[in-house]
């Protein structure tokens, strides 16, 4: 990819707000653009400064590689905090609801803080999942919408306080609520994997799950690979990154700042791995021998990775209706290959940006309950349905499918009694 041309691109690209001149390094730079004047014309424009990413020599760990994604300027600081565990945060129920929809986050902090979407929150009544990015002012609140994170006999006869967990939901459950799934979904989704739990922990939650030891011991790998992500050296100003899960890409997340890439580090390579963890568990319940990370892999997520940062070119930026008294400018994402996520931005800057590809092996894997679902937690399973459907459709037109996705594609046909 050629290097930027002028620097008024890569200083927007790297998030300065655009609402005043930029500086002009030379004589031949052209004047910076007029500020957006409508949410859609920022839109069009943060799709087309998609294009100048680079993407740096991917970050192997076994099963999943990830790559770093950067520009070639350094950002401008940005004075928004990262709302992470361990810092300033406080959360409770909203009065006068009986539905688990909404919990009133409050920002103690000194500075504007933002709380992403995927965040989990243990406590009240039930623990919930932030569903979109959320901007929330130096000592004040907003209702955040949530959905459960738990199984519906985990919920308190009496709130307990709320702590913002060092883990972000796996992209499979931040992209399945983006698309408008139901309240059900992370209740079956914890029931799946149940097994990841310590011993000791009999809680059916999301946050049982993010916190076992089982999941920690399996981001170990990764975290000694991938520890420089944050810090890549010789490659411009690292601001995200692209993660890849034995040859299919999970998810693109971008940030305005290197600060921000490195403050929600620990909580992104959880989410990152998850899908490397349960595809093993998954397997080692049907009885699969999952094969090792290869060359054949590697140059597969490799292909992956520049397939995806290619096809930013074809973004549509489309802005959601957001609550009143909301902060910043939200978007719905989506390329023309299926892809789609979601967007955050303030005074014409980029906060945070996520992808997650369309992927109907994640589908068929994800939507296996371990156990009997029951209640309010009960669904059928229409997704698992459509992921083998589609990965069988994908298989009888000829399309690739990785060694691991046509090895359980058999066996949960078999298991499932369909040819």
């Amino acid at each position: 990819m050629p290097p930027l041309k002028h620097l008024s691109l890569s200083l927007a690209l790297a998030g300065l707000a655009l609402a005043g001149p930029l500086p002009r390094a030379g004589a031949e730079d052209p004047p910076a653009p007029a500020a957006p004047a409508t949410p859609a014309e920022l839109g069009k424009l943060l799709a087309a400064n998609l294009k100048h990413l680079h993407l740096a020599d991917g970050l192997h760990a076994d099963q999943v590689t990830l790559y770093p994604v950067y520009v070639l300027t350094e950002p401008a600081a940005l004075e928004v905090s990262s709302m992470v565990a361990g810092g300033a945060f406080a959360a409770t129920e909203v009065e006068g609801k009986t539905t688990l929809d909404r919990v009133r986050v409050l920002n103690p902090g000194p500075k504007l803080a933002m709380l992403l979407g995927g965040s989990v929150l243990q406590g009240g009544k039930r623990d919930r999942l932030v569903v979109h990015d959320v901007l929330i002012p130096s000592a004040d609140a907003r209702e955040v919408e949530v959905v459960p994170a738990s199984m519906s006999g985990e919920t308190r006869k009496a709130p307990v306080d709320f702590k913002l967990l060092e883990f972000l939901a796996p992209p499979y459950l931040r992209d399945s609520l983006l698309q408008g799934a139901s309240k059900s979904l992370v209740p079956r989704f914890v029931s799946h994997f149940l097994d990841f739990r310590n011993p000791s922990d009999k809680t059916k939650s999301l946050a049982s799950i993010g916190e076992a030891d089982a999941l920690a011991e399996f981001c170990l790998v990764c975290q000694r690979s991938m520890n420089e992500w944050p810090e890549r050296k010789g490659a411009g100003i690292v601001v995200g990154g692209l993660a890849v899960v034995r040859g299919r890409v999970q998810s693109l997340e971008l940030f305005a700042t290197n600060e921000q890439v490195s403050a929600y580090f620990e909580p992104i390579l959880k989410s990152l791995t998850f899908p490397a963890a349960a595809l093993q568990l998954r397997a080692k319940k049907v009885g699969l021998e999952l094969p090792k990370g290869d060359e054949a892999t590697v140059a597969a997520s490799d292909a992956a990775a520049k397939e995806l940062l290619a096809a930013l070119g074809t973004a549509v930026f489309t802005p959601r209706k957001t609550p009143a008294g909301s902060l910043g400018v939200s978007f719905l994402v989506k390329l023309k290959d299926g892809t789609a996520g979601a967007a955050l931005a303030l005074d014409g800057r980029l906060l945070h940006l996520a992808l997650f590809p369309d992927d109907p092996f994640d589908r068929a894997l994800y939507s296996q309950s371990m156990e009997p679902l029951e209640g309010e937690d009960a669904s059928d399973d229409a997704d698992t349905r459509e992921g083998i459907a589609e990965l069988a459709r994908r298989q009888a037109s000829g399309q690739r499918l990785t060694e691991a996705e046509r090895r359980i594609l058999e066996r949960l046909r078999q298991n499932r009694g369909i040819r």
